[in-house]
């Protein structure tokens, strides 16, 4: 069984490939950016968002007889990337970055669905599970984050990222119904901020949004995505699991 990760250098990324390496998923891991050190096997460094370096990689893949049973898509959002502009207001925020955030965090995913998705409606089996932060159902909103900020500006998430984290929801249910009894299930996972990731400021102020009173750590994620990827769960589909510790509550 071959699983690709899409952006499997992001901490969801990597949480993701620990799950299907419990699973003993032969891994494929592709990255946008390239990572530090050696490189395991079948990684890959591309522009995830250019469908010619996409479907170029498919057809790679295809011919060395690795043929992609799992997809799991995860976001590439890095704040840093963008620097101040990111923490602008959404009057302020620049186009360029406006478009470079919707393409590395929806266009690329749609693109790996196309692609590799084609190949398991063909075949009559195989599985998209698709991780979107919980900013596309309950967006950080400033007024809950006053007095907590980074280096560059407030905490919250942008506007961009927020509307492409919806876009991939939105995605999941479509093809959900798009590809219903071809034998390819398709899947969401919502996922809170991560403790690993953010800062001590902007966890103390969220966590008292959550009703479980902490945030998500790394081995959450996983082992919410090992539901997912267990062979033996094959009546799943167009469904999105919210893993927020209760914040949709309330």
């Amino acid at each position: 069984m071959h699983c690709l990760i899409l952006h499997a250098n992001t901490l969801p990324g990597k949480a993701a490939v620990q799950a299907a390496l419990e699973r003993k998923y032969n891994l494929i891991r592709v990255s946008r950016v390239s990572g530090s050190g050696h490189q395991p096997k079948n990684s890959f460094v591309l522009d995830t968002s250019d469908p010619k370096a996409v479907e170029d990689l498919a057809i790679r893949l295809e011919k060395d007889g690795l043929q992609i049973d799992c997809l799991v898509t995860c976001p590439a959002f890095n704040p840093k990337e963008c620097k101040e502009d990111t923490f602008r207001s959404f009057e302020d925020f620049e186009s360029a970055n406006w478009d470079k955030i919707i393409r590395e965090n929806l266009n690329a995913q749609m693109l790996f669905c196309k692609f590799f998705g084609k190949e398991m409606r063909r075949r009559g089996r195989g599985r998209i599970l698709q991780l979107a932060s919980n900013v596309a159902l309950e967006p950080h909103a400033p007024r809950q984050f006053a007095g907590v900020s980074s280096e560059l500006g407030s905490a919250h998430a942008c506007a961009a990222y927020a509307s492409a984290m919806g876009g991939v929801l939105s995605l999941t249910r479509f093809l959900a119904a798009d590809y219903r009894d071809s034998g390819v299930l398709i899947n969401s996972v919502v996922f809170g901020p991560l403790a690993e990731i953010e800062s001590d400021a902007f966890l103390d102020s969220y966590k008292d949004r959550v009703p479980l009173g902490k945030a998500m750590t790394f081995e959450d994620l996983k082992n919410i995505l090992d539901v997912f990827l267990d062979p033996d769960s094959l009546y799943i589909t167009g469904q999105n699991l919210i893993a927020d510790g209760g914040v949709s509550i309330w």
